[in-house]
Protein backbone atom coordinates (compact mmCIF):
# COMPACT_ATOMS: atom_id res chain seq x y z
CA UNK A 1 0.00 0.00 0.00
CA UNK A 2 1.31 3.13 -0.78
CA UNK A 3 2.22 5.86 1.93
CA UNK A 4 -0.66 8.45 0.60
CA UNK A 5 -3.28 5.51 1.20
CA UNK A 6 -1.60 4.40 4.21
CA UNK A 7 -2.10 8.25 5.61
CA UNK A 8 -5.56 8.30 4.23
CA UNK A 9 -6.90 4.82 5.48
CA UNK A 10 -5.39 5.82 9.10
CA UNK A 11 -7.03 9.55 8.57
CA UNK A 12 -10.34 8.11 8.12
CA UNK A 13 -10.35 4.88 10.68
CA UNK A 14 -9.31 7.16 13.14
CA UNK A 15 -11.94 10.01 12.58
CA UNK A 16 -14.58 7.40 12.21
CA UNK A 17 -13.25 5.92 15.84
CA UNK A 18 -13.21 9.62 17.10
CA UNK A 19 -17.13 10.19 16.18
CA UNK A 20 -17.65 7.10 18.45
CA UNK A 21 -16.30 8.58 21.33
CA UNK A 22 -18.26 10.04 24.20
CA UNK A 23 -17.91 13.79 24.60
CA UNK A 24 -16.74 13.67 27.84
CA UNK A 25 -14.54 11.11 27.25
CA UNK A 26 -12.45 13.37 25.15
CA UNK A 27 -10.90 14.96 27.85
CA UNK A 28 -9.19 11.86 28.78
CA UNK A 29 -5.61 12.57 29.25
CA UNK A 30 -3.56 10.26 26.18
CA UNK A 31 -0.38 8.68 28.45
CA UNK A 32 1.55 8.48 25.17
CA UNK A 33 0.95 12.24 24.39
CA UNK A 34 1.96 13.79 27.92
CA UNK A 35 -0.35 17.07 28.57
CA UNK A 36 -2.86 16.24 25.58
CA UNK A 37 -6.14 14.66 25.82
CA UNK A 38 -8.06 13.08 23.32
CA UNK A 39 -9.37 16.19 22.13
CA UNK A 40 -5.69 17.63 21.76
CA UNK A 41 -4.18 14.63 20.17
CA UNK A 42 -7.07 15.27 17.13
CA UNK A 43 -6.45 19.16 17.53
CA UNK A 44 -2.54 18.32 16.70
CA UNK A 45 -3.51 16.11 13.99
CA UNK A 46 -5.88 18.58 12.45
CA UNK A 47 -3.20 21.52 13.08
CA UNK A 48 -0.56 19.26 11.30
CA UNK A 49 -2.46 19.21 8.50
CA UNK A 50 -3.24 22.51 8.03
CA UNK A 51 0.50 23.50 8.66
CA UNK A 52 1.52 21.11 5.77
CA UNK A 53 -0.96 21.80 3.32
CA UNK A 54 -0.39 26.03 3.74
CA UNK A 55 2.89 25.39 3.55
CA UNK A 56 3.77 27.07 7.23
CA UNK A 57 5.62 24.21 8.44
CA UNK A 58 9.31 23.02 6.81
CA UNK A 59 10.70 20.04 8.21
CA UNK A 60 10.46 18.26 11.84
CA UNK A 61 7.93 20.42 14.60
CA UNK A 62 9.49 21.35 17.62
CA UNK A 63 7.33 20.29 20.93
CA UNK A 64 6.50 24.22 21.20
CA UNK A 65 5.09 23.95 17.83
CA UNK A 66 2.52 21.76 18.38
CA UNK A 67 1.36 22.70 21.73
CA UNK A 68 0.37 25.73 19.95
CA UNK A 69 -1.26 23.58 17.38
CA UNK A 70 -3.37 22.51 20.10
CA UNK A 71 -3.83 25.31 22.07
CA UNK A 72 -5.06 27.08 19.02
CA UNK A 73 -7.71 24.82 18.60
CA UNK A 74 -8.52 24.24 22.19
CA UNK A 75 -12.22 25.79 22.21
CA UNK A 76 -13.02 23.98 18.62
CA UNK A 77 -15.29 20.39 19.21
CA UNK A 78 -14.25 17.32 17.48
CA UNK A 79 -16.51 17.72 14.43
CA UNK A 80 -15.19 21.47 13.65
CA UNK A 81 -11.23 19.94 13.99
CA UNK A 82 -12.24 16.68 11.67
CA UNK A 83 -13.73 19.24 8.96
CA UNK A 84 -10.26 21.30 9.30
CA UNK A 85 -8.30 17.89 8.85
CA UNK A 86 -10.80 16.73 6.09
CA UNK A 87 -10.92 20.31 4.30
CA UNK A 88 -6.36 20.08 4.61
CA UNK A 89 -5.69 16.10 3.79
CA UNK A 90 -6.05 16.53 0.14
CA UNK A 91 -2.65 18.31 0.19
CA UNK A 92 -1.06 16.47 2.74
CA UNK A 93 -1.44 13.07 0.49
CA UNK A 94 -0.87 14.65 -2.53
CA UNK A 95 2.51 15.64 -0.95
CA UNK A 96 3.40 12.29 0.87
CA UNK A 97 2.80 10.76 -2.54
CA UNK A 98 4.75 13.38 -4.01
CA UNK A 99 7.71 11.73 -1.57
CA UNK A 100 7.51 15.26 0.82
CA UNK A 101 7.41 14.19 4.59
CA UNK A 102 6.39 10.79 4.07
CA UNK A 103 7.53 8.58 6.74
CA UNK A 104 7.11 11.46 9.48
CA UNK A 105 3.76 12.12 8.24
CA UNK A 106 1.95 8.60 7.43
CA UNK A 107 4.22 7.56 11.37
CA UNK A 108 2.45 10.19 13.15
CA UNK A 109 -0.82 9.83 12.36
CA UNK A 110 -0.61 5.76 12.87
CA UNK A 111 1.33 6.53 16.16
CA UNK A 112 -1.19 8.92 17.24
CA UNK A 113 -3.97 6.72 16.49
CA UNK A 114 -2.26 3.97 19.02
CA UNK A 115 -2.36 6.52 21.73
CA UNK A 116 -6.00 7.63 21.20
CA UNK A 117 -7.26 3.80 21.32
CA UNK A 118 -4.46 3.05 24.35
CA UNK A 119 -5.70 5.87 26.41
CA UNK A 120 -9.27 4.66 25.74
CA UNK A 121 -8.69 1.39 26.39
CA UNK A 122 -9.03 -0.14 23.06
CA UNK A 123 -6.92 -2.47 21.21
CA UNK A 124 -4.66 -1.18 18.42
CA UNK A 125 -5.27 -1.40 14.87
CA UNK A 126 -2.85 -4.17 14.45
CA UNK A 127 -4.34 -5.24 11.23
CA UNK A 128 -3.73 -2.08 9.68
CA UNK A 129 -1.32 -0.89 7.04
CA UNK A 130 -0.63 2.04 9.61
CA UNK A 131 0.14 0.26 12.55
CA UNK A 132 2.73 -1.79 10.39
CA UNK A 133 4.32 1.18 8.51
CA UNK A 134 5.05 2.85 11.49
CA UNK A 135 5.90 -0.11 13.37
CA UNK A 136 8.45 -1.07 10.73
CA UNK A 137 9.80 2.52 10.71
CA UNK A 138 10.30 2.79 14.04
CA UNK A 139 12.39 -0.48 13.91
CA UNK A 140 14.39 0.92 11.49
CA UNK A 141 15.27 3.78 12.99
CA UNK A 142 16.35 1.96 15.99
CA UNK A 143 19.17 -0.03 12.98
CA UNK A 144 20.45 3.27 12.28
CA UNK A 145 20.46 4.20 16.25
CA UNK A 146 22.49 1.01 16.70
CA UNK A 147 25.15 0.96 13.69
CA UNK A 148 25.58 4.70 14.64
CA UNK A 149 26.50 3.78 18.41
CA UNK A 150 28.41 1.20 17.17
CA UNK A 151 26.24 -1.47 18.96
CA UNK A 152 26.29 -5.54 18.23
CA UNK A 153 23.53 -6.62 16.91
CA UNK A 154 19.95 -7.00 18.65
CA UNK A 155 17.26 -9.07 17.73
CA UNK A 156 13.90 -8.17 18.25
CA UNK A 157 10.54 -10.02 18.21
CA UNK A 158 6.81 -9.77 17.93
CA UNK A 159 4.45 -13.04 17.16
CA UNK A 160 5.97 -14.21 13.53
CA UNK A 161 7.79 -11.35 12.77
CA UNK A 162 11.71 -11.00 13.91
CA UNK A 163 14.15 -8.21 13.15
CA UNK A 164 17.60 -8.35 12.98
CA UNK A 165 19.55 -5.13 13.25
CA UNK A 166 22.91 -4.46 13.07
CA UNK A 167 25.39 -7.84 11.96
CA UNK A 168 26.43 -10.76 13.01
CA UNK A 169 25.36 -12.94 16.05
CA UNK A 170 23.25 -10.73 18.39
CA UNK A 171 24.30 -9.77 21.51
CA UNK A 172 20.95 -9.77 23.25
CA UNK A 173 17.02 -10.04 22.43
CA UNK A 174 14.10 -9.10 23.48
CA UNK A 175 10.35 -10.72 22.42
CA UNK A 176 6.90 -8.84 23.16
CA UNK A 177 3.39 -8.56 21.90
CA UNK A 178 3.44 -6.54 18.55
CA UNK A 179 1.26 -3.93 20.16
CA UNK A 180 3.54 -3.46 23.05
CA UNK A 181 6.82 -3.81 21.15
CA UNK A 182 4.99 -1.35 19.19
CA UNK A 183 4.80 1.30 21.92
CA UNK A 184 8.26 0.34 22.92
CA UNK A 185 9.54 1.36 20.06
CA UNK A 186 8.03 4.39 19.28
CA UNK A 187 9.35 6.32 22.64
CA UNK A 188 5.72 5.41 24.47
CA UNK A 189 7.68 3.24 27.45
CA UNK A 190 10.14 4.32 30.38
CA UNK A 191 13.21 2.80 30.24
CA UNK A 192 12.32 0.70 33.12
CA UNK A 193 9.45 -0.40 31.33
CA UNK A 194 11.83 -1.53 28.49
CA UNK A 195 13.82 -3.66 30.78
CA UNK A 196 11.09 -5.76 31.89
CA UNK A 197 10.07 -6.74 28.52
CA UNK A 198 11.33 -10.31 27.99
CA UNK A 199 14.74 -10.05 27.48
CA UNK A 200 17.60 -12.76 26.46
CA UNK A 201 20.76 -11.16 27.44
CA UNK A 202 22.18 -7.63 28.71
CA UNK A 203 19.00 -5.28 27.65
CA UNK A 204 21.29 -2.44 29.22
CA UNK A 205 23.71 -1.12 26.18
CA UNK A 206 20.60 -1.17 23.94
CA UNK A 207 17.38 0.62 25.97
CA UNK A 208 18.34 4.45 24.65
CA UNK A 209 17.64 2.77 20.88
CA UNK A 210 13.86 2.70 22.41
CA UNK A 211 13.97 6.37 22.15
CA UNK A 212 13.21 8.03 18.62
CA UNK A 213 13.12 11.64 19.88
CA UNK A 214 16.64 11.14 21.68
CA UNK A 215 14.86 10.13 24.98
CA UNK A 216 12.43 8.16 27.36
CA UNK A 217 9.77 9.17 29.29
CA UNK A 218 11.01 9.45 33.05
CA UNK A 219 8.27 7.53 34.16
CA UNK A 220 6.56 4.79 33.24
CA UNK A 221 3.67 5.04 30.80
CA UNK A 222 0.69 3.14 32.04
CA UNK A 223 -1.90 2.99 29.46
CA UNK A 224 -5.82 1.14 30.35
CA UNK A 225 -5.81 -2.25 29.73
CA UNK A 226 -7.43 -3.29 26.47
CA UNK A 227 -10.73 -4.65 26.62
CA UNK A 228 -11.11 -7.58 24.25
CA UNK A 229 -13.65 -7.50 20.95
CA UNK A 230 -16.60 -9.85 21.92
Amino acid sequence: MQPAVVYADTRRRLADFVRTVAPVRLGTPVPGCPGWTVHGVVAHLAGLAADVATGRLIGFPSDEWTAGQVAARAGRSVDELLAEWDEHAPAVEAGIAGQTGVVSLVVDVATHEHDVRAALGEPAAEESAGFEYALQAFVMGMGYRLKKRGLPALQLRAGDQEWTLGNGEPAATVTAPAAELSRAVSGRRSAAQVRRLAWDGDPEPFVPLFGPFGRLPAADVVEPAPVPST
